[in-house]
């Protein structure tokens, strides 16, 4: 069904017409200026025709800029290196535009280079010590896209090769995964390359498997080393179909009963599921037993859905766990502090202040994080204090932190290395958003003061 506006504007444009032709149109073409209508439509389909020719001039265009007028035909092997050498040096503080630019002009100067020019290339810059061997790379990886066959002889006859082999499987692996698994494991268990040196062809087959479906990608998986089995599940399990990330974070979780599959691994597909689609995630943690576990698991998807910007949600899942189980509220609260002080502390105050007022936290709950000021985290100490509602138990817990942090400066035991003046004024003028009075604010006011003295005077092993 067409939309109201547009049923609109078709009644105008036809009234229009009419009116046009009654007003002395004709039915040869002729507009009632006397235009040639059907020649104006003649020149809009040339025009249309024309818009790729335009494309493909932009493209010219920037290849010209980059070539300074040269024609690719007229370069050598030894000129294109040399313009990769001069792109290399470039301002690194360059506007992002302009380095996007180059990139540009670069990975479309190689898509028009012959390929018997890439393969000359590659071999004159991986050969060569230097700068110019690490942009070889990028040129080698354009050859093996080009004809990832004779890439990999090349790679494999050449005595530093085997850390090319993995670029000419990687790029085998864009259009024949399958064949792609079976060079990547036959030459991983002959050794002709180690998982660590083959990690990106490991992770290109990896994607292209997991795009497959589950089946394709478990199976990959399975015969990989353990410790790449983890990396790979937790890096390309992204690229499974949307579909089919319940079932494969089924089967984990059972492996992971099993002992058969690192925790992490499980975790980072489950969190992929809540970037995903959350409210799946959220089905699939339902249907879980209560306990530490799956506490665990929902205290991470709040820190997860909150540094995705998913403040609302994240807020609403806290709410929940903290409801559903009263008496282990503080304590998932404090898991929320462990994960979030160092990455979030800003979020993490916003989480826990927006929870049911009859949660109180006080100083004691966080002894285990005072530390934290002397490891110069000073302004998470702050938003972590944000989290008590009473202003004397925030004085408190401050106080502690910045005595203790005080006192093993003076005996020598380090800390005041990782303070100046500047950290401390930018601690202050954080402490004042916490709009502290009275007793608590003169508490911390000396408290502060004790630090400032102790940065100041070093004892004289740390003046050493």
């Amino acid at each position: 069904m067409k939309p109201i506006g547009m049923l609109a504007a078709t009644a105008v444009l036809g009234i229009a017409i009419g009116y046009g032709l009654g007003r002395g149109g004709s039915s040869e073409g002729k507009s009632s200026a006397g235009k040639d209508v059907s020649a104006e439509s003649t020149a809009s389909r040339q025009r249309d025709r024309t818009r790729p020719e335009r494309s493909a001039s932009s493209s010219d265009d920037a290849l010209s800029s980059l070539l300074k007028g040269r024609s690719i035909q007229s370069l050598s092997a030894r000129d294109i290196a040399d313009l990769f050498e001069q792109q290399n040096t470039r301002d690194r503080n360059e506007d992002p535009v302009a380095t996007a630019r180059r990139n540009y002009q670069i990975q479309l100067l190689l898509s028009k280079l012959p390929k018997e020019m890439l393969a000359e290339l590659s071999q004159e810059m991986l050969t060569s010590d230097g700068k110019r061997s690490n942009q070889g790379y990028t040129v080698f990886n354009a050859w093996a896209r080009r004809d990832w066959k004779e890439a990999l002889q090349w790679a494999e006859s050449d005595p530093k090769g085997s850390q090319w082999v993995g670029a000419a499987i990687s790029a085998l692996a864009l259009t024949d995964p399958g064949m792609a698994e079976d060079m990547l494991k036959e030459r991983m268990l002959s050794g002709e390359i180690s998982d660590g040196r083959g990690y990106n062809a490991m992770y290109t087959v990896a994607q292209a498997k997991a795009r497959l479906g589950k089946d394709a990608f478990l199976q990959f998986i399975e015969g990989l080393p353990a410790q790449q089995q983890s990396n790979m599940i937790s890096s390309a399990a992204r690229d499974l179909p949307e579909g089919d990330l319940v079932a494969f974070l089924d089967e984990l979780y059972q492996r992971k009963a099993g002992k058969n599959m690192n925790s992490w691994s499980y975790n980072n597909v489950l969190n992929e599921l809540m970037r995903v689609d959350p409210a799946k995630a959220e089905a699939w943690i339902d249907k879980m037993e209560p306990g530490t576990e799956r506490n665990n698991i929902e205290v991470g998807m709040v820190s997860n859905l909150a540094s995705s910007g998913k403040m609302s949600e994240s807020i609403e899942m806290m709410t929940k766990l903290v409801e559903r189980d009263p008496a282990k509220a503080k304590d998932s609260i404090k898991q929320l502090v462990n994960q979030m002080s160092y990455q979030g502390p800003v979020a993490m105050a916003e989480i826990i202040s927006a929870l049911p007022k009859d949660i109180e936290m006080t100083a004691a709950d966080f002894q285990n994080n005072i530390h934290m000021f002397g490891y110069g985290r000073a302004s998470s100490l702050v938003d972590m204090a944000k989290t008590i509602r009473n202003p004397d138990e925030q004085a408190k817990l401050l106080t502690q932190a910045m005595d203790q942090a005080a006192q093993q400066m003076n005996s020598g035991g380090g800390g005041g290395g990782r303070f100046n003046d500047t950290d401390l004024r930018i601690f202050e003028n954080r402490l004042a958003t916490l709009n502290l009075t009275g007793t608590a604010n003169e508490s911390v006011s000396a408290s502060l003061a004790k630090v400032r003295e102790a940065v100041a005077n070093p004892p004289a092993k740390q003046q050493q």
